[in-house]
């Protein structure tokens, strides 16, 4: 006896179906569409979104940022992967002055900037229905559009500032959970009270999934009642930091954000900057997971970082201030000869200002570095054959007065004639000044080591 085939019941429930088969594996998926013909016809009128979600992450590196951002609103699930795809590379976390960044310079860091509280409040009543990621890479920053100097008195200063991290705290409260990257942009006036400080800590407290901070300020230190309201009401500890910026925070908040927001295992990138003392922060040496650090510091302090039991294995190391060895003042080998115990990982070293070599005599070796960089350099240049694996090498400015070195030099006037392309042949790349040179032939070059040619050598504007 024939029996009629009767649909399944569930079968014209095309929005239930469709919400279990995106929790399925793959090979599931393959079964679950080949089960019928309706769930057949469902998933191929979906499958181009289904694929785009998967190829999202890969296509990062080759298509435009605005045709990801169309991508975003082909569906939530694309939406998302779109989002984690920019949230987790890993530029996110690059500070800007490390070699990654500079490798990778077309690579963009998408940023969502809130300028005033005006633009916070029209995002949140744009934004009142949404309850998923607003953010295209998980990342905001909120900075003054003409900075704290062109408040007309402290009182406005105060209160525009007070009402802005109000707003701030606002915008975190309903989306703080979906960001990972955020920077502060100037938005401390001079001197802070404790309702200032309060909504500093509010913020933080409402990122919990924070990856990167960075804060920028012209503070001229916090008070001391401010310092107490940090140990007794401690800022939130933030589990997931990776990489954290302070600049002209002051030495107060700079060692309490260090103490109670960052993890000693956690943190692997380190900015202070713009301090009144030229010595590093104690907090510093509690962080053994570092491989990129800018701060300033005194040989020292550097010395006591590379010897201590846990010391961490620095890969750069950049300072934007003037190194001084407190035993030999104003001879900054000092500070190199106190990174030698990073000499086994360190491959980047940048002195951005001066730096003073003296008569060279030198006891240390650096095997690893392929990147240093000098701003004003002062003094032998003979330095340079410690470094044997040196590929890239900048310098500013040489200071006429010093002599150069018995065996290396640079004739700013003849710069492809000069030793240093003979005596370090591994050299790829000279910046010098504004002009870059670059060596193209190794091999032809330490073959006419005593021949006054540029063989392989070229200049770029």
């Amino acid at each position: 006896m024939a029996t009629d085939m009767m649909p399944f019941p569930m079968a014209n429930v095309e929005p239930v179906w469709m919400m279990i088969f995106e929790m399925l594996d793959d090979e599931s998926k393959i079964a679950f569409a080949n089960s019928c013909p309706i769930w057949h016809g469902w998933v191929q009128d979906k499958i181009e979104p289904l694929l785009l979600a998967k190829i999202a992450p890969l296509l990062r590196p080759y298509v435009t940022l605005r045709t990801l951002m169309d991508l975003r609103l082909v569906s939530s699930k694309t939406c998302n992967s779109i989002d984690n795809a920019l949230a987790l590379h890993p530029c996110n976390v690059w500070m800007d002055y490390e070699s990654s960044a500079l490798q990778n310079k077309s690579i963009p860091k998408i940023r969502t900037t809130f300028r005033s509280n005006q633009h916070i409040r029209r995002f949140l009543r744009q934004m009142s229905e949404i309850s998923r990621n607003p953010f295209p890479s998980k990342s905001v920053i909120f900075v003054f559009e003409n900075g704290w100097e062109y408040m007309q008195s402290e009182q406005a200063n105060y209160s525009i500032g007070l009402n802005f991290w109000r707003e701030c705290t606002r915008m975190l409260e309903k989306f703080g959970s979906f960001v990972e990257h955020i920077e502060f942009g100037y938005v401390f006036p001079k001197i802070l009270d404790t309702r200032l400080g309060k909504s500093l800590s509010d913020c933080l407290r409402l990122v919990p999934n924070l990856k990167s901070l960075a804060l920028n300020g012209n503070l001229d230190d916090w008070t001391t009642h401010v310092n107490g309201y940090y140990d007794q009401y401690r800022l939130p500890e933030l589990l997931q930091l990776e990489s954290l910026s302070m600049s002209g925070m002051g030495q107060i908040i700079s060692e309490k954000i260090l103490r109670y927001c960052c993890s000693p295992e956690k943190l692997t990138r380190l900015t202070v900057t713009r301090l009144d003392e030229l010595r590093m922060l104690e907090q510093v040496y509690r962080f053994s997971e570092l491989y990129v650090l800018r701060t300033m510091s005194s040989s020292e302090d550097l010395s006591r970082l590379g010897n201590q039991e846990n010391a961490p294995k620095l890969r750069e190391f950049h300072c934007g201030e003037i190194l001084y060895s407190n035993t030999t003042p104003g001879d900054d080998l000092g500070s190199l000869r106190s990174l030698q115990p990073f000499s086994a990982t360190l491959f980047n070293i940048s002195m951005s200002r001066n730096f003073y070599a003296g008569n060279f005599q030198g006891n240390f070796v650096f095997p690893n570095v392929t990147m240093l960089s000098f701003g004003r350099y002062r003094g032998s240049l003979d330095v340079l054959l410690k470094f044997s694996a040196l590929k890239y090498l900048k310098i500013g400015q040489l200071v006429d007065s010093e002599p150069q070195g018995s065996v290396v030099s640079i004739d700013p006037n003849r710069v492809l004639d000069s030793t240093i392309w003979k005596m370090i042949p591994t050299l790829i790349t000279l910046v010098f000044g504004k002009q870059k040179y670059m060596r193209h032939n190794t091999t032809m070059v330490n073959q006419h080591r005593n021949a006054n040619v540029n063989c392989g050598i070229t200049a770029h504007n």
